[in-house]
């Protein structure tokens, strides 16, 4: 029996494997006649400032990089014959992610993960390896 999903919240990086997380996310939305959001994170610069970023610029930079993510989730979407919300979000992917979840209360969280082991990942851990352990509702983990 298919389990009746009232939002799902797909997670895309605008990298290789967000397409396929969308098409989950569209397919099973579709299934349940659930709301569709999917949302992309773009990094604050501010938390880099001082360190890799001089401050000079640096709004006009992140505006930049929203718009980026903007026309990106725009590209990606286009075509997609179900409704759904986008919504670009600046902060660090893993605690912006959280907050969205908590925000929108999803059923489903769809996040793709791209099989990488790098040392960033074995010492910080990855996003989808965090939302899969703090994420309040069950989450689909789409691997590239």
């Amino acid at each position: 029996m298919p389990v009746p999903y009232e939002r799902v919240l797909a997670a895309v990086d605008l990298k290789a494997v967000a397409p396929q997380v969308l098409g989950h996310a569209v397919a099973l939305a579709r299934a349940s006649g659930a709301a569709l959001r999917v949302v992309h994170v773009v990094y604050d610069l501010r938390d880099f400032t001082g360190v890799f970023l001089a401050e000079e610029g640096l709004p006009k930079l992140q505006a930049e990089m929203v718009r980026a993510g903007e026309r990106g989730l725009e590209e990606l979407c286009q075509g997609v014959d179900y409704p759904l919300e986008r919504r670009v979000l600046v902060g660090d992917p893993f605690i912006e992610l959280m907050r969205e979840a908590e925000a929108y209360q999803p059923d489903l969280l769809v996040i793709g993960a791209h099989g990488v082991e790098t040392y960033a990942h074995k010492v910080f851990g990855s996003t989808a390896h965090k939302v899969v352990n703090h994420a309040r509702c069950s989450v689909l983990c789409v691997r590239a």
